[in-house]
């Protein structure tokens, strides 16, 4: 699972990956070629978010960050996914035993 504003110290999330039968990866900052995912939701998040329009505060920008994450996962077609939204794609995917 990929976030960069989490730090594994924290006991909450440590639960909650325990919880998801996630494994907290890392990568090395500011390499590309080990972290491709990340550098690439991270310019997907300035593109069409942060940088999209301008705001009149960083407030303001934050306050749009939910809704942008809901159509990033749910009405933007990705072209890794066969041009599926995130959440279609995982709703097809067979459940895990």
């Amino acid at each position: 699972m990929f976030n960069a504003t989490v730090s594994s110290k924290e006991p909450r999330w440590n639960s909650a990956c325990r919880r998801l039968g996630l494994r907290h990866l890392r990568a090395r900052p500011h390499r590309p070629c080990t972290n491709r995912k990340g550098e690439r939701f991270i310019q997907t998040l300035l593109r069409g978010w942060a940088y999209h329009r301008p705001y009149p505060t960083s407030a303001q920008r934050t306050l749009r960050l939910p809704s942008f994450l809901s159509y990033y996962n749910h009405g933007r077609p990705h072209a890794s996914l066969a041009r599926q939204t995130p959440a279609h794609y995982l709703r097809e995917q067979p459940p895990e035993n």
